[in-house]
């Protein structure tokens, strides 16, 4: 019987590449925006996924970069993980927050926690532009973004809002509220009375649009309009 000829070093060598070139090629995979998103590395990337949950890599890292008060001693990151519910119109995931010291160059990436010590986290929502694909995302003016999603609402309500508020405004959806998260109470700018929703959408890097809608008789209509600044 013959003997297994064992690979020869070439090969070897050669299965080496192709997996090193997966690893890369999942590194990159990662989507970066935003002032501060724009400039991550694969090797920012690999050591920002090691301070995540189950060390999974995102597939998109929003780091908008300092805001109207200049920059801070700490840069924030919202990095969303792979959708956990997907159909052909919506996607739904967790997203977490993170950060690391300004000025440092791969090494000191914390998880966000409350005081209770549990990672800070959200879920988001995504709803890709007519004839574009969930991942094609070219900056954080794109309204191909995901955005935060407080408070449920089904799939095809979700559907029907933001198509309507895209035609009523420009700019991506950072998110859309249809019942105040714990710990808020509804009054004053952030009242929400039952069967309203309210959307925050990006306008500038320190601006937004903020629209309280109601659905009267299958329609949407705006209750009213106001500017955000952050």
């Amino acid at each position: 019987m013959k003997r297994p000829q064992r690979p020869s070093l070439t090969t070897l060598f050669m299965l080496l590449v192709v997996l090193a070139s997966v690893v890369l090629a999942g590194q990159r995979g990662t989507v970066g925006i935003g002032a501060d998103g724009n400039r991550l590395t694969s090797t920012d990337i690999a050591d920002l996924t090691k301070v995540l949950p189950d060390e999974k890599a995102p597939w998109l890292v929003v780091g908008e970069g300092p805001g109207a008060f200049g920059p801070s001693s700490v840069q924030r990151f919202q990095v969303y993980m792979s959708p956990i519910a997907a159909t052909p119109d919506v996607r739904r995931g967790l997203a977490f927050e993170i950060g690391r010291p300004t000025g440092t160059v791969s090494q000191g990436w914390t998880l966000t926690r409350d005081p209770a010590g549990q990672p800070v986290s959200f879920q988001y929502a995504q709803l890709a532009i007519d004839g574009r694909p969930f991942d094609q995302i070219a900056n954080e003016g794109d309204s191909n973004l995901p955005f935060r999603l407080d408070g449920p609402i089904d799939d095809a309500e979700l559907v029907g809002l933001v198509r309507f508020v895209r035609t009523q405004a420009a700019g991506p959806i950072k998110g859309i509220m249809t019942k105040l998260p714990d710990g808020l109470s509804s009054i004053g700018p952030l009242r929400l009375a039952p069967g309203e929703v309210r959307v925050v959408l990006r306008t500038t890097r320190t601006e937004g649009v903020v629209l309280l809608l109601r659905k009267v008789e299958q329609r949407w209509e705006i209750l009213s309009r106001g500017i955000l600044s952050n």
